[in-house]
């Protein structure tokens, strides 16, 4: 298990307006519901934005071409597939 580094003025800043931004679009995508607009999606990005803020959902940093395709896939090898 990683030892949890301390939190930085710009850190604590950041996840603060995160879980506010979340819970303004919670609440405006209340009405939505009724009003004509994307409530559902409003509401289900504000809930990203509080688990986001609140350190439920990890961001995955890891770029495309550190991932590697699963074995027995296509592209799994390091030379390209070949065509037929």
């Amino acid at each position: 298990m990683r030892a949890k580094r301390p939190m930085t003025r710009k850190t604590f800043v950041s996840r603060v307006l995160l879980v506010i931004i979340g819970i303004f679009l919670v609440v405006l995508g209340i009405p939505m519901l009724i009003l004509p607009g994307p409530g559902v999606a409003c509401i289900a990005g504000g809930f990203y934005c509080i688990a986001r803020g609140l350190g439920l959902v990890k961001a995955h940093r890891r770029s495309a071409e550190t991932r590697r395709a699963p074995e027995g896939l296509p592209g799994s090898q390091d030379q390209p597939p070949q065509l037929l």
